[in-house]
């Protein structure tokens, strides 16, 4: 696994830990806030797949959107389960 991909993903566990704390608070804001936060985890997520798998030397990641990235995963063959509502 190239650093990057760790780095990528332990920043992602960060976030992911960090959503699930606001998400639990039962605070409308915090909830949402919570979410938004969640999105970012994911997002990094798709982002260091698809730099382990060198798609970043081919095209510039970090202008995708976020259906863009699912769109990249989808031509590499990795299947993101209910995509169509992310």
């Amino acid at each position: 696994m190239k650093p990057s991909t760790l780095h990528s993903l332990l920043t992602a566990r960060t976030l992911f830990d960090e959503a699930n704390r606001l998400i639990e608070s039962n605070d409308r804001h915090m909830c949402s806030a919570g979410l938004v936060i969640l999105q970012d985890a994911l997002e990094i997520i798709f982002l260091a797949i698809l730099t382990e798998k060198d798609v970043d030397e081919q095209k510039a990641l970090e202008s995708k959107t976020f259906d863009e990235l699912i769109g990249e995963l989808g031509k590499l063959g990795v299947k993101v389960p209910k995509s169509g509502t992310l």
